[in-house]
């Protein structure tokens, strides 16, 4: 699932569009009877320099893999899944990255 947005924050995001990520895998597992499925988030982001340039770079963060039989079990993996992302991004940029 393909979602552009520009200016938004990855946790106001994430919790946008939970409902509509659960509802489609939810439809996934139905139809086939379980899935393995991982979370991908690809960010732009943007570091103004001190000599008034501007640098980009548009990094992905992955989840691991996750396999669903029943798909009551879906929220709880999103639940796990969406803290790990946002943890991963505020990692990257502590490390001076962006």
């Amino acid at each position: 699932m393909n979602i552009p947005e520009n200016n938004v924050d990855l946790r106001s995001f994430l919790q946008k569009y939970m409902s509509k990520i659960d509802t489609k895998l939810k439809e996934e597992v139905n139809e086939l009877n379980g899935i393995k499925f991982q979370m991908a988030i690809k960010i732009k982001l943007q570091k103004s320099q001190p000599d008034g340039t501007e640098e980009y770079t548009d990094p992905v963060f992955r989840s691991k893999q996750e396999t669903v039989v029943n798909k009551n079990e879906i929220e709880n993996i999103l639940d796990k899944v969406f803290p790990l992302m946002l943890e991963n991004l505020e990692k990257w940029t502590q490390r001076g990255s962006f």
